[in-house]
């Protein structure tokens, strides 16, 4: 009888074998379930998640691209920090001009949805860094390299868009799926 209540005791106690199992298998389950939902029953949530990881990979970029430039083209450190410059005034002009009017033609003037609005915008943003990568790589001088990378730039909205597209299709989980 003692070792049945010293067995019950033992269960019950905050750092026991089995009070942890329990906590580690309830997180399991949860973890299970998000994963379930946002890849498997929710496609498109899935998708363009998993789009996000070439986002992420896509941040070393500038440093392969500066590399790229100065061998490629023999540009001085002093050139390629221009590409800098370039790039981020580029990248605002399609952020605080070029997205906006896109968003009120696709929304005013087509009557889009705003998950139909975020897709066409993440479709375009992907045809213009396929264009501009191409671009770069076919480029043959300075001139149509630099004209090629303001291509490939106006991308930028790709980030902004597929986080709002996340959001809508993420729906009541949009908490998680963000975190």
């Amino acid at each position: 009888n003692d070792k049945s209540i010293q067995s019950a005791s033992e269960e019950t106690e905050p750092g026991s074998k089995s009070t942890l199992a329990k906590q580690a298998h309830s997180v399991y389950r949860e973890v299970s379930r998000v994963a379930r939902y946002q890849f498997w029953e929710n496609t498109a949530l899935g998708l363009s998640l998993f789009s996000l990881i070439f986002t992420t990979l896509g941040r070393s970029l500038p440093l392969i691209l500066e590399k790229y430039a100065n061998r490629r083209f023999g540009l001085t450190w002093a050139e390629v920090g221009l590409l800098g410059s370039v790039k981020s005034f580029v990248a605002l002009g399609t952020i605080a001009i070029v997205l906006p009017l896109i968003d009120v033609l696709l929304r005013k003037r087509m009557r889009l949805s705003l998950v139909s609005k975020d897709m066409w915008l993440v479709r375009g943003s992907i045809l213009i860094m396929l264009l501009g990568s191409v671009g770069i790589s076919l480029s043959t001088s300075k001139v149509s390299f630099f004209a090629s990378l303001s291509v490939f730039v106006l991308r930028s909205g790709y980030e902004f868009a597929i986080r709002s597209l996340l959001a809508q299709i993420a729906g009541y989980t949009v908490a998680t799926v963000y975190t």
